[in-house]
């Protein structure tokens, strides 16, 4: 590996977590455009507006049938710390 590229990741590590983590969080401005930026969905309802459109266009009248649940989590399973009983 290359000294300087070395010397950087030292230095990345070092000094990365001493970087104020306001410098990671999001702007009062990022968070009123985030309806503006699809690309990153900074807030639940893309922005203060909390509206439920989008332009994106992956999903539409011909592809939402192909739509299958990615996971799935059941709070029931979990109910009052008692195992899962299987009647099966």
């Amino acid at each position: 590996m290359d000294k300087s590229v070395g010397l950087i990741a030292l230095m990345a590590a070092l000094l990365g977590p001493t970087l104020p983590l306001t410098l990671l969080a999001q702007s009062t401005e990022d968070l009123k455009n985030d309806a503006a930026t699809t690309s990153d969905v900074l807030t639940y309802g893309m922005g203060y507006s909390q509206q439920r459109y989008s332009p994106l266009t992956q999903i539409n009248r011909q592809t939402v049938k192909r739509l299958v649940p990615a996971w799935s989590y059941s709070m029931a399973d979990n109910c009052c710390g008692r195992p899962k009983i299987d009647h099966s």
